[in-house]
């Protein structure tokens, strides 16, 4: 299992870092976790979301 840093997510899902702030605080962005104050995204997590939200 993968875990991505916010950096990572965001290249991985085509998208700004900032965009995926505004995302985490609309409650609309994909799971993630803190540790240590540091937000990861498991790998698995972002393409069950990208897969969900596909138009």
């Amino acid at each position: 299992m993968r875990y991505l840093t916010t950096k990572e997510t965001a290249q991985y899902l085509g998208v700004s870092i900032p965009t995926l702030a505004r995302w985490r605080k609309n409650k609309t962005s994909p799971p993630y976790f803190k540790k240590g104050g540091i937000i990861r995204y498991r790998q698995d997590d972002l393409d069950d979301w990208a897969t969900a939200h596909m138009r």
